[in-house]
């Protein structure tokens, strides 16, 4: 049986879980708009494309569609299914070409954060000669991000480029200088990774780290303003012990120590405040003054390092 030019379906909201009334919509699809709907969900899988046909009802955008099942013939649907891209590894990242950003979480099964498409990154600050966008696409042109596939939900090639400590903190930067306010609001819904509090001291030598006093509480839905920072001390005391171990490991005197300081006792991520001093001349060490570009970076490439430690070897853990 030749597969049919157009099929009538019908539709409603999905709503999981309740049993509502809800208005039935039908509609005629023609073959390509039906299997244009069930790929978006399925991929180009033959076996799973056949199977949702026959068993006719699928659900997308929240919406279950529904139809008189049938079987396709294999040979007939391939050659359907012929007609929709497929993906392809070698087609390379193009910047100028990239219509969306998606911001996912880096949990084991990632959410989306944000999904932030070109016209509303383009959106230029006014006495800004770069638009937050334009940076983002800098940023992940000079990474270079694999290909991952080809959605058919959104009609384009994806490519994943997972962000390091260093590529995070610029990320950051753009949206701090370069951001409207409307779009620094929706990029505030993805949550840090990690809170690192740098200042300059003329007094000691090498680098002090500071993490909060507060004693360590759980994590609840509200918590209080001014010691908000409870609930991550656990969390902030590891990301400062992998600072301290980066740090030596460049050969830069380190000083650990807590405190009580605004803001960082409200601040709900770990949380680390680092002072940078002069580098006094000792026994592994000469006189370096704070204004030293080498010396900045040492101390930059260390916090980058540590950080994508910690990422790996605690973030997970409780």
């Amino acid at each position: 049986m030749p597969l049919p030019e157009t099929i009538p379906v019908r539709y409603t909201e999905e709503e999981a879980g309740y049993v509502t009334v809800r208005p039935l919509v039908r509609q005629t699809f023609h073959l390509d708009e039906l299997l244009d709907m069930i790929l978006s969900v399925t991929g180009k899988d033959l076996a799973r494309v056949r199977q949702l046909l026959h068993s006719g009802t699928v659900v997308y955008h929240f919406y279950r569609y529904s139809w008189a099942g049938f079987e396709a013939d294999e040979a007939e649907l391939a050659a359907a299914l012929a007609q929709f891209p497929d993906a392809d590894p070698s087609r390379p990242f193009a910047p100028g070409q990239c219509s969306n950003a998606v911001f996912d979480d880096a949990g084991a099964i990632p959410r989306h954060l944000l999904d932030l498409d070109r016209e509303a990154g383009s959106a230029r600050r006014i006495f800004r000669g770069q638009s937050f966008w334009e940076r983002l696409m800098d940023i992940a042109a000079q990474e270079n991000p694999p290909y991952q596939k080809y959605s058919y939900s959104r009609r384009a090639d994806l490519y994943r480029l997972d962000l390091d400590a260093e590529n995070t903190v610029l990320i950051a930067d753009a949206a701090n200088r370069l951001a409207t306010r409307k779009l620094r609001a929706a990029l505030r819904v993805m949550p840090a990774a990690a809170c690192i509090l740098i200042h300059a001291t003329a007094t000691g030598s090498g680098v002090h780290l500071y993490t909060s006093s507060l004693a360590p509480t759980s994590i609840t839905r509200f918590l209080p303003w001014q010691t908000a920072q409870s609930a991550y001390v656990t969390q902030s005391l590891k990301l400062s012990s992998e600072i301290d171990s980066a740090l030596a490991h460049a050969e830069i005197p380190v000083s650990l120590g807590r405190t009580f300081l605004q803001p960082m006792d409200s601040l709900t991520c770990p949380a680390v405040a680092v002072e940078v001093a002069p580098l006094a001349a000792g026994a592994t060490t000469k006189s370096t003054p704070l204004t030293d570009t080498a010396y900045q970076r040492s101390i930059l490439d260390a916090l980058t390092a540590a950080i994508d430690e910690w990422r790996t070897d605690w973030r997970q853990q409780p």
